[in-house]
């Protein structure tokens, strides 16, 4: 009989350990999926950003997750002032001094390789997968 109480003992500290196991693996699932569903997209947004270029690049656009294939400029701007468009909101008020990358297509983008660009971007997406984009005319200066 002692034998067989000193088992189910130890059976019951494994079930326990088990259970306690799954309830955590079970816990962190439901975290992490509520978490994926619950991104918030962008308000509407608009801003005219007068920035310095720190790189211009021309790439696939699969190289950063966006289907279908196509050609994309890919520009990082260290940012100098970030203008508010009537009725839009401007996420990027405060920002100066910032780096931001900001995308393209090959039609709207900026001529100037190096040197001070203005142009009207806009975020979108969420806040976990968002990209800023040109969307509006623009203009190169020299520094």
């Amino acid at each position: 009989m002692y034998a067989r109480h000193s088992l189910s003992g130890e059976i019951s500290k494994t079930d326990c350990r088990r259970s306690a196991i799954l309830f955590l693996l079970i816990v962190s699932l439901l975290v992490i999926h509520a978490t994926q569903t619950q991104a918030v997209p962008a308000l509407d947004n608009q801003s005219v950003v007068v920035g310095d270029v720190l790189e211009r690049t021309l790439i696939d656009s699969l190289t950063v997750g966006i289907q279908p294939s196509q050609k994309l400029w890919r520009f990082k701007l260290r940012l100098v002032s970030a203008k508010s468009i009537p009725g839009a909101e401007n996420v990027l008020q405060g920002q100066e001094g910032k780096v931001i990358e900001v995308y393209s297509n090959e039609v709207n983008a900026p001529a100037g390789r190096n040197g001070r660009i203005s142009v009207r971007i806009s975020f979108h997406g969420d806040e976990r997968g968002g990209r800023y984009w040109i969307i509006g005319t623009n203009e190169t200066k020299s520094k």
